[in-house]
C-alpha cells in the first residue's frame, strides 16, 4: 500500500504537532514494512530527528518544483498543488497529520485527518477573528472530505461535534504516544547533577509548557495559593516566556 503524510509539521516543528507526527510514520515504517510512504513537505530539514526517512528506501521525501518552491508560493502547494504531484496521484491513503487536508485529492485515495484540539473556536480570544476562520475553514473542509478522523482526545471529539456537527461514527479517538526519551532510565548520577544545577527540592510538580496564557500556568499558581505554606508542592515550569509570564510573576509577587 502507498501512503502518504501531510509532512510539514514532520520536518520543521519540533514540539507537539511535529512530534506526533514523526511518533506516527515512524510507528508505521517499523511496524508495517510492506507499505510505501510518501512525505510531502514545502521545505524540509535535516538532523537527528529525521535523518533516518532519508535513508529509508520504504520512504520518499517530496518537496515542490518552482515556482512552488519559492514561498509563500510553497504554502500554495501543500494545499492546493501538491494533488498534482505523480507520487500523489498513485497513494492509497493520504493522512493529513494537523488539521488539514489537500483540495481536490482524487476520490479513489482514502482520506485521514488528525484533528488535536478546537481551541480556536472554544477559545478564539487566543487566535483573532481572522486566523480563527482561516483555521475554521480549513478544519470544516478536511473534517467534510475525511473518511475517517482522528481525534485525539474524548473532548476534542466532543467539540467536533459540537461545533462542526460531525457525525460521531466518522471519528475514532486515538491518543498520542510518548516521546521515547521519557522511557530512558537515567542514572543516579545524572538525577543528582542535574537537581544540583537547577536547584530542584526533591519533590516537585512539573509543568512542561510555553508560558502563555492558553497553556493557563496562572490558574496552577492560584490554585497552590490556596494551599497553607507548609502543605503546599513546590512547583517547576519550563517552557519558553512570553509577555504572559509578566501576568504570572506579578500574581507571585
Amino acid at each position: 500500500m502507498n501512503i502518504g503524510f501531510d509532512a510539514k509539521r514532520l520536518f520543521l516543528n519540533y514540539t507537539g504537532l511535529g512530534n506526533y507526527s514523526r511518533f506516527i510514520v515512524n510507528g508505521l515504517i517499523k511496524n508495517e514494512t510492506n507499505n510505501n510512504y510518501f512525505l510531502f513537505s514545502p521545505r524540509i530539514k535535516k538532523n537527528s530527528e529525521t535523518v533516518s526517512y532519508f535513508n529509508n528506501e520504504k520512504v520518499e521525501i517530496i518537496m515542490p518544483s518552482f515556482p512552488f518552491s519559492v514561498a509563500p508560493l510553497s504554502n500554495i502547494w501543500r494545499s492546493y498543488a501538491v494533488t498534482k504531484e505523480h507520487t500523489f496521484k498513485n497513494l492509497d491513503v493520504f493522512h493529513g497529520l494537523s488539521h488539514e487536508l489537500p483540495i481536490n485529492i482524487d476520490r479513489r485515495i482514502r482520506k485521514i485527518v488528525t484533528i488535536h484540539d478546537l481551541i480556536f473556536l472554544r477559545y478564539p480570544q487566543f487566535y483573532g477573528a481572522i486566523n480563527a476562520s482561516i483555521y475554521k475553514s480549513k478544519v470544516t473542509y478536511a473534517c467534510h472530505q475525511a473518511d475517517k478522523i482522528i481525534a485525539i482526545s474524548e473532548s476534542t471529539k466532543s467539540d467536533l461535534i459540537e461545533y462542526l456537527g460531525v457525525k460521531e461514527n466518522k471519528i475514532d479517538v486515538v491518543y498520542q504516544g510518548c516521546h521515547p526519551q521519557f522511557g530512558e532510565v537515567q542514572s543516579q548520577h545524572k538525577l543528582e547533577e542535574v537537581s544540583r544545577k537547577y536547584n530542584l527540592p526533591k519533590n516537585f510538580i512539573l509543568f512542561v509548557g510555553t508560558i502563555e496564557e492558553r497553556k493557563n500556568l496562572l490558574v496552577i499558581i492560584k490554585s497552590l495559593a490556596l494551599i497553607s505554606p507548609e502543605n503546599r508542592p513546590c512547583l517547576v515550569v519550563i517552557g519558553k516566556k512570553t509577555s504572559y509570564f509578566n501576568k504570572v510573576e506579578q500574581f507571585i509577587n
